[in-house]
């Protein structure tokens, strides 16, 4: 991307000329600043919203900002998949009045209704960093009405209706992957009684029973079980191109439940490696499983993204008193894990090099906390999420002792010497 305005750098003339030219070089350098100067009035380029996902960051947003920028690299979109950084409830940005809310443990912008107290009601949409977007109406901050689309970056989709954040009634799951498509009901966010599921080509159909696939049934059957549970047709035929050789294990499961947040799907690769699908992010497993090939006890989930979760597994989900998640970008959260979320004591190593102890209640960090500069010379408190003054290092090796029963960090490696 060319950076709007005058270029930085101004051909001279040739090092050898005669003195007698300078004037015409005068001349001519006049002439070309007259004409770098009337550049800098043609309208700039648009500004790309910033946003700053870094751990403690405060998400603040440069839309459409008339200021000059001093960077010549061209924006760069990134989808954000894995354990989010941010750990704090709601965000506001200081510089717009664009807010930024958290769902299942993932921030993104809003655009939509709100009530008297700040909230989002009546008809919004959520963009998430991820890539995920929901579309529907809201109640009290949470999805709620008659219809409402949950997409996932990757293109699968949940549609029908939502209560109270949860979906509820009858809805629809659209697998991108594979082309299938299920009808289910719901009660408070889990899969009661009976639905129907269908391959792409809607050539074979089997019946549901609370979420899990159970038998073949015919096409007739099928489509009388759209028209009288349901309402609705069966769906027009998906193309899916070949992709990805591996064999489904089970239907295609996208849990949005308060706890839900893994969004996990599983299949077996033709050499017997189990692939998870966690918070968007598929990956290889290494470790037990239970009966039901459901993740139980210890393992290892190493991510395409290159993230990797090393610890306990409870009904799939990472739970334990020790679990190491590590981010591509060299991040580390150690600590106490449970239904798949941050809860308990934790510390967060960031590849700078600074250090947080932290305590955490369902993926959000709670009370007090504190953290170190890359050398532990300088610390400060935390206090839900959020760096606040600066303290003594004694305060903050108390703070650790009495609190995380932990010593102070030794100091990092990234330390320049």
């Amino acid at each position: 991307m060319n950076k709007p305005g005058p270029s930085p750098v101004i051909s001279g003339g040739d090092a050898g000329r005669d003195t007698k030219d300078s004037s015409n070089d005068a001349e001519l350098s006049r002439k070309e600043d007259e004409k770098n100067a009337a550049s800098v009035k043609e309208p700039a380029e648009e500004v790309t919203p910033k946003i700053d996902n870094s751990e403690g960051s405060s998400a603040s947003v440069e839309a459409g900002s008339s200021e000059e920028t001093t960077s010549t690299s061209p924006a760069v979109t990134t989808t954000i998949i894995g354990v989010s950084k941010i750990r704090t409830k709601r965000d506001e940005s200081k510089s717009t009045n664009i807010q930024r809310f958290c769902d299942f443990g993932e921030f993104g912008f809003y655009d939509g209704g709100f009530n008297v107290e700040g909230k989002r009601h009546g008809h919004g949409k959520m963009m998430y960093d991820s890539g995920n977007y929901y579309e529907g109406t809201f109640v009290d901050d949470k999805f709620h009405g008659d219809h409402g689309i949950y997409r996932w970056y990757d293109g699968d989709e949940q549609e029908g209706p939502w209560l109270e954040g949860e979906r509820h009634g009858k809805s629809v799951f659209r697998s991108a992957a594979d082309g299938v498509v299920e009808y289910c009901v719901y009660d408070k966010g889990k899969a009661v009684g009976e639905g129907v599921t269908w391959s792409a080509d809607r050539q074979v159909a089997h019946k549901m029973f609370i979420g899990r696939k159970i038998n073949k049934i015919s096409l007739d059957t099928a489509e009388e079980m759209a028209r009288d549970m349901f309402d609705l047709p069966v769906p027009e035929p998906t193309e899916v191109s070949s992709q990805l050789l591996m064999t489904e294990i089970t239907p295609p499961s996208k849990s949005i439940g308060l706890l839900g947040r893994l969004f996990a799907t599983r299949r077996e690769g033709s050499d017997g490696t189990l692939f998870f699908k966690d918070y968007g992010d598929w990956g290889s497993y290494e470790g037990e499983v239970d009966a039901s090939g459901n993740r139980q006890g210890t393992g290892r989930m190493n991510y395409d993204s290159g993230n990797y979760y090393q610890g306990g597994f409870v009904d799939d989900k990472f739970h334990g008193e020790q679990g190491t998640y590590h981010w591509f970008d060299e991040d580390e959260y150690i600590g106490e894990w449970k239904d798949g979320e941050r809860n308990g004591k934790g510390s967060f190593k960031k590849a700078d090099g600074t250090m947080e102890y932290s305590m955490y209640e369902k993926g959000s960090h709670v009370g007090d906390g504190v953290t170190w500069s890359a050398d532990r010379q300088t610390a400060h408190k935390v206090l839900n999420g959020e760096k606040k003054g600066e303290i003594s290092l004694p305060m903050a090796e108390k703070l650790a002792r009495d609190m995380f029963d932990l010593p102070v960090p030794e100091p990092s490696s990234q330390v320049s010497s």
